[in-house]
């Protein structure tokens, strides 16, 4: 009878363990997985910023001109 209960606490005991390790697994994938979606939403907006920051150097490369043809045309009206 000894022997019979050894058997089935080592095999509750087994099962548990499995039971315990698929949880730990299935919250690592979890983990994993919000992790990796994080730094995917953390590159898109780094991009995003990027996009923005050329778009507003080439709108001040645009006033730049704009006002350098002015104050050109400015300085040349004054020495007429």
């Amino acid at each position: 009878m000894d022997a019979g209960w050894a058997a089935v606490i080592a095999g509750a005991s087994g099962a548990g363990g499995a039971a315990l390790a698929a949880w730990a697994t299935g919250r690592a994938m979890v983990r994993q997985a919000r992790m990796q979606a994080q730094q995917g939403f953390d590159q898109w907006l780094r991009e995003r910023r990027q996009e923005a920051y050329a778009a507003l150097l080439s709108a001040c490369d645009a006033v730049h001109d704009a006002l350098n043809t002015v104050i050109g045309h400015t300085s040349r009206d004054r020495s007429l």
